[in-house]
């Protein structure tokens, strides 16, 4: 028995294998590792028990090293053509993630995107194990965590962290997100 867990960027046909594993009855996840750590979950209880009062927007910013040098590896991020939505699907899904885990539906977005290094490197082969230097601790713990969860909604047959589900939803507000960016506009998130 085969229990999906892609990792991003997220897969084109990312409802499709969700639709599959439910039907099949297997349990799936995805790498929205930045859920595990505790200050999300502490952020997640003030929110929940109203603490913050009514939450009406939220913003997110992903300040990373790792890509900061030009001589740094072209890897898939800069490359739609083999990431997808590249950046987008790396790093700003794990924002997405966040706000629906923390704050629930999201209506609609704005977003905007920029190219800072035009063109960059080609390092063969290790382009793809770049490691960030930013990356030193957390990341792998993090991880550790979410295989976890995983391994355990294997084991009891209900989801523990994230779900296929969680993966669909979030790519569908990266799709509003890329279209808000090329048309400078606020886009509604399409239902999931």
């Amino acid at each position: 028995m085969l229990h999906p867990f892609p990792d991003l960027p997220l897969a084109p046909r990312l409802a499709a294998v969700a639709d599959a594993a439910r039907q099949a009855g297997v349990q799936g996840t995805v790498g929205f590792n930045y859920r595990n750590a505790p200050a999300v979950a502490a952020a997640r209880e003030l929110v929940g028990g109203g603490q913050l009062g009514l939450v009406t927007h939220a913003r997110f910013r992903l300040f990373s090293d790792y890509a900061a040098h030009p001589e740094g590896a072209l890897t898939w991020r800069y490359e739609r053509a083999r990431g997808g939505s590249g950046v987008l699907g790396d790093l700003a899904a794990h924002g997405v993630d966040l706000v629906w885990h923390l704050l629930g539906e999201v209506d609609s977005v704005v977003a905007d995107t920029a190219i800072f290094l035009p063109e960059r490197a080609r390092h063969g082969a290790y382009a793809a194990f770049q490691p960030g230097s930013d990356l030193a601790m957390g990341f792998d713990d993090l991880k550790v965590i979410e295989a976890h969860n995983f391994l355990r909604s294997i084991a009891e047959g209900t989801p523990h962290g994230t779900t296929l589900a969680d993966a669909v939803r979030s790519a569908a507000t990266l799709d509003a997100m890329a279209r808000s960016a090329e048309t400078g506009t606020w886009v509604e998130v399409a239902d999931t």
